[in-house]
């Protein structure tokens, strides 16, 4: 059994903010302590003989760290003026502000699939039901945009 406190140099409490920290963290922040996690664990594999699961969870809280202080990071003075140095906190101060883009007129649009279909069955334009759509389904959307998705779907169920 792994000492982790001792292995990993990090108390219980600052395991416990850490872990918390990755909770409320974006899935692009998440991805990131996962690569990072993938590297320590094959660095750590062929040096230490541990289990399988417990090295896993050494390099994944070892992980969670890096990333952490690498944010953080953004506070401290950059004595040796590397430009990496400079970029990392910043590369992840943009992805943890990065969310996840709102797709609410294209959930509409499926719920209406099967109007845009009939209205294109019976030989109107993109642009008439461009406008079918705003004036009935009060939901203003491009032709161009229905014509995109008038043909993905279209295709999708060839």
């Amino acid at each position: 059994m792994i000492d982790f406190e001792k292995e990993s140099q990090i108390s219980i409490a600052n395991q416990r903010k850490l872990f918390r920290w990755f909770a409320r963290q974006n899935h692009e922040i998440k991805i990131e302590v996962f690569k990072t996690q993938k590297n320590k664990y094959f660095m750590m594999k062929n040096i230490k003989n541990y289990n399988i699961h417990e090295l896993s969870l050494l390099t994944f809280m070892l992980a969670i760290s890096d990333i952490f202080n690498q944010i953080s990071q953004k506070n401290i003075k950059n004595k040796d003026e590397k430009l990496k140095n400079i970029k990392s906190p910043l590369f992840f101060r943009a992805k943890q502000i990065k969310k996840d883009r709102n797709r609410v007129k294209y959930e509409r649009l499926l719920n209406l699939k099967s109007v845009i279909f009939h209205l294109r069955g019976e030989d109107m334009s993109f642009y008439q039901i461009s406008n079918y759509l705003i004036k009935w389904h009060k939901l203003e959307v491009s032709h161009t945009w229905i014509r995109k998705f008038y043909n993905d779907l279209r295709n999708k169920g060839e």
